[in-house]
């Protein structure tokens, strides 16, 4: 590559252009969660974003494409599967000290517990993850992951028959999701519980 003028530096040069990530392909935080699409959209979508991350190298990208697969895996019911992708984060978001992916990360950890949820200690593993959750997006401040965790938690609180306990976690989720203005996301709490 040759030097270029300082009005080009705004641009990266031909080449370097088509291995940057572009917006599009690049997984936010706010996108790791299955809500506006279908799990199978979710998948693709995941996979699709994980295979760019990988291209350049964006492990950030990366781990929060391997919770999103997760997410979609359990929907689908293959909660091993699912189970391998977040753990596979895990441990990304650890090294990296990626603190909001490792709260995304531990939520689809209680999902996959609750999936497996034959017995009490699925439960019990469950209810621990979606509280570790909550309390570590409630720490970092940010509100649609604490949401999201709620209404995890609410998931739990049903299956271990605990309908008092649901009720006020899927309050305080919708009551959060109607601050943030997620409709689709309110939509989705009432059917749960």
């Amino acid at each position: 590559l040759k030097p270029q003028p300082l009005k080009d530096c705004l641009h990266p040069p031909i080449g370097i252009a088509s291995a940057l990530p572009s917006a599009a392909m690049a997984m936010e935080l706010d996108q790791v969660f299955v809500i506006d699409e279908s799990p199978e959209e979710a998948l693709g979508a995941a996979y699709q974003k994980m295979d760019a991350a990988r291209a350049t190298g964006d492990e950030r990208g990366r781990a929060l494409s391997l919770i999103k697969a997760g997410e979609a895996l359990v929907l689908l019911g293959q909660a091993n599967d699912a189970w391998g992708s977040v753990a596979e984060a895990m441990s990304l978001c650890s090294d990296m000290k990626f603190e909001e992916g490792r709260a995304a990360a531990t939520n689809v950890m209680a999902k996959v517990s609750l999936k497996k949820g034959g017995d009490e200690e699925d439960l019990e593993e469950a209810l621990d993850s979606a509280t570790d959750a909550l309390k570590l997006f409630r720490k970092l401040g940010f509100r649609k992951g604490e949401a999201v965790a709620l209404t995890t938690l609410a998931g739990v609180y049903q299956a271990s028959k605990k309908a008092a306990l649901a009720i006020k976690s899927a309050k305080e989720a919708l009551a959060i999701f109607a601050e943030l203005g997620e409709k689709r996301a309110m939509a989705e709490t009432y059917d749960a519980v």
